[in-house]
């Protein structure tokens, strides 16, 4: 996510909860996505909690951000 660091100064702060709020279609979930992907290349777990949209939408509005 370049220039998403630069704004947060490095990141998100390790070891304490973020809470990201917007409307619907802000990208919540696919920065969510993002976060996920990018900590498990770097070998750190993650969980993803969703309680609106199926799997099937998930994995396909994920391949879109690719």
């Amino acid at each position: 996510m370049d220039g998403l660091d630069d704004i947060l100064e490095g990141g998100l702060p390790r070891g304490r909860t973020t809470v990201v709020r917007g409307g619907a279609g802000s990208g919540k979930t696919l920065l969510g996505l993002e976060f996920l992907y990018r900590g498990a290349s770097h070998g750190e777990p993650g969980i993803f909690f969703g309680f609106e949209e199926f799997t099937q939408q998930l994995r396909e509005n994920g391949a879109v951000s690719r």
